[in-house]
């Protein structure tokens, strides 16, 4: 469903008077609460848990001689990414850019007290890196050995949420078009707060219930998985 859809499909399953929005933009009073409950609703369901549909792959290369990479590239150096919210720290791979996939080795993630200890409160020279850290302040990668030369770096990270632009035509971006009542679901319990209305929000939390639980089973990875690194 598009935005303009999951807007006009709330509106109908809480009862409410009237018809429309014709439109997500440029609203006000209720159809302009309409709009901002199903953008609300959809950005609470992405923050719910770490879901796969909002898994992406990274890469990025190295410079040599630089050892911290932020995820924004805002230093010159690292993944340029403007939704980050957390590193999948068991797939990272590291080989030497010049050499391509055939030189990739596993990248293990190590604590950064311990991290600190060997690579930043000691001299080592610089060299192929065969670990890294998070510094959690900035959430940059952090990798030792210092590079000696350019290689690149892949792994996974988790996007963090957002809500969907303000057209009528915006679509909840990887989300399964049979979950797509979530978003509906949630926005009724928005609205059924608003409005004091019990006989709604019980039935919302029964079909949202209902329906986050198929979606756990979809797409959430496995129980005994990693989390990743906030």
């Amino acid at each position: 469903m598009t935005f303009l859809t999951l807007a006009q499909t709330l509106r109908e399953k809480c009862g409410m008077a009237g018809s429309g929005p014709s439109t997500v933009v440029g609203q006000s009073g209720e159809s302009l609460r309409v709009v901002n409950w199903i953008n609300e609703a959809w950005l609470d369901i992405q923050n719910r848990h770490n879901w796969d549909f909002m898994r992406e792959d990274f890469s990025f290369v190295t410079v040599s001689g630089t050892q911290a990479y932020t995820p924004s590239g805002s230093s010159g150096s690292g993944a340029a990414l403007t939704d980050h919210k957390a590193w999948w720290p068991d797939t990272f791979r590291c080989y030497l850019t010049s050499l391509g996939a055939a030189d990739i080795q596993y990248l293990p993630v190590q604590d950064y007290a311990w991290f600190r200890d060997v690579y930043q409160f000691s001299t080592l020279a610089n060299g192929r890196p065969t670990c890294w850290a998070q510094r959690k302040k900035d959430r940059a990668i952090l990798l030792g050995n210092t590079p000696d030369a350019v290689y690149t770096i892949t792994g996974q990270y988790q996007k963090a949420g957002s809500k969907m632009a303000l057209d009528d035509d915006s679509m909840p971006t990887g989300l399964p078009t049979e979950l797509e009542y979530l978003i509906v679901f949630r926005a009724m319990q928005k609205y059924a707060s608003y409005e004091a209305a019990p006989e709604v929000m019980n039935e919302a939390r029964a079909e949202y219930k209902t329906l986050l639980t198929l979606a756990g089973a979809y797409l959430l990875p496995d129980i005994d998985a990693p989390e990743p690194l906030a």
